[in-house]
């Protein structure tokens, strides 16, 4: 469903944000207080939703119409007053969903206070997938569902090639549910204790971060 958003401030991680949800067919309005890169910013896109303007500014927020906008994203980067000072007026001028970036916790927390819905902290989010990439063999995805949960994307581990589910005991020895398997000729939806594990196999899995961790051994 097409939405309409507004993306305030465009560094290296907004301008990139704003590119991106365009892509994807919503609505975008970008604001930055350098009209140079306003300018650039309306050479490639619609001219008509690129402006220049502080929005520190109740007075310049107020003007936007923030409530017809579904999502207003804060990515002003390292100013933290500057960030706080926006989400605060966004929130006051009754914006529905603000997606403020933050450059640590302590930051976030501040964010939170004032007015932010969702904290995005686009740095240690990488640095985590990273992390994740390099730790787990055979990942294709990890995508973390509630705390300490996560969704995966594996390959089997060896030891469990041309064996069965119920053979390998992966629930009570992983604490893990898969809840589906694709494969070359289809994908087969939460398999039955019987099924024999194969080489290429992607196992969808749903887990605790510490039984996922298991399964490293």
């Amino acid at each position: 469903m097409k939405k309409s958003m507004l993306v305030i401030g465009l560094g290296n991680f907004g301008t990139h944000l704003a590119e991106n949800l365009i892509k994807l067919g919503n609505d975008i309005m970008v604001i930055d207080q350098d009209e140079k890169i306003i300018s650039e910013f309306q050479e490639k896109f619609n001219p008509n939703n690129s402006w220049f303007g502080d929005c520190t500014s109740e007075m310049a927020i107020r003007k936007l119409g923030i409530k017809n906008f579904d999502i207003c994203f804060v990515t002003v980067g390292v100013n933290l007053q500057a960030s706080l000072q926006i989400t605060s007026h966004l929130k006051k001028a009754g914006a529905k969903f603000i997606v403020s970036k933050a450059t640590s916790d302590l930051q976030g927390e501040l964010l939170r206070s004032a007015g932010a819905d969702v904290i995005i902290n686009p740095e240690a989010e990488i640095a985590f997938d990273m992390a994740k990439r390099y730790t787990y063999e055979n990942v294709f995805d990890y995508v973390q569902v509630g705390d300490g949960f996560a969704l995966i994307d594996m390959n089997p581990p060896k030891s469990w090639l041309g064996k069965t589910i119920v053979e390998m005991d992966v629930r009570r020895k992983y604490q893990i549910n898969i809840y589906a398997v694709k494969r070359k000729d289809g994908i087969t939806i939460v398999p039955g204790p019987d099924y024999i594990f194969s080489k290429g196999d992607i196992l969808k899995i749903v887990g605790s971060q510490s039984s996922i961790n298991k399964l490293k051994l």
